[in-house]
């Protein structure tokens, strides 16, 4: 189980989470209601095993964020990025869970990827999503900072989008501020009804780019099969 520095890497880009980016959309859809997955459905959703290809999941019980993970941002065109950092958003969570996702033939201590499924009441996920399509195209780089103690000054580049779910953005977040120098990340954050799943990749060597398509369609099957559960 990733201990409290570990869990803190990952949701804060320092390698971030959930966070959670580009301008279009997957498939635009608009069913933005139903009810709110419960924490008990979103685990049932998340990965587990060899579930994604090219991945090896392992579902976590701790929670991502911390209670003083409270991130803030004085540019407000860049909130919503901030957000995806943060235990205490503009637009609620009503439930969270979370998986690691290690890279098939990785070695041990390689950093780790992940995904955070997380649910929204009264259309939250559809409009932080828009949010985010509008900051992705609006910011390129802000500082912020928690109140757990951190400041750091992040930049962002905007990708394409993927493909599944009911619409996606996508964005590699560089963290300047990160332990051992600046580190990026491949953030894909993908809406399917009232849900989010926030794709955390860290970035390599090679051309970065969204999660890739089956990865993406599979983990919305799962929500959607969650949500008549």
């Amino acid at each position: 189980m990733p201990s409290p520095a570990v869990r803190r890497a990952v949701a804060l880009s320092a390698i971030p989470l959930l966070a959670v980016t580009a301008t279009a959309c997957g498939g635009d859809g608009d069913d933005s209601g139903g009810k709110p997955l419960t924490a008990a459905q979103l685990t049932t959703a998340l990965p587990e095993g060899s579930d994604f290809p090219g991945f090896v999941a392992q579902r976590q019980k701790d929670p991502m964020l911390d209670t003083k993970d409270v991130v803030t941002t004085g540019d407000a065109a860049c909130r919503p990025i901030a957000d995806m950092m943060s235990v205490r958003p503009k637009h609620a969570r009503t439930a969270m869970a979370w998986a690691t996702l290690q890279a098939d033939g990785a070695l041990p201590e390689a950093d780790v990827s992940s995904v955070a499924l997380s649910s929204y009441a009264d259309g939250g996920a559809k409009e932080w999503l828009g949010e985010l399509k509008d900051a992705v195209e609006k910011c390129s780089s802000f500082d912020a900072s928690s109140e757990i103690g951190w400041k750091s000054k992040f930049t962002v580049k905007r990708l394409d989008p993927a493909k599944g779910g009911d619409e996606s953005v996508a964005y590699v977040l560089n963290n300047s501020g990160a332990r051992g120098g600046a580190k990026s990340s491949v953030l894909t954050v993908v809406r399917t009804g009232s849900s989010l799943a926030t794709f955390l990749v860290p970035l390599g060597d090679d051309d970065p780019g969204a999660m890739a398509e089956d990865v993406v369609g599979k983990q919305a099957k799962k929500l959607k099969s969650a949500a008549k559960h």
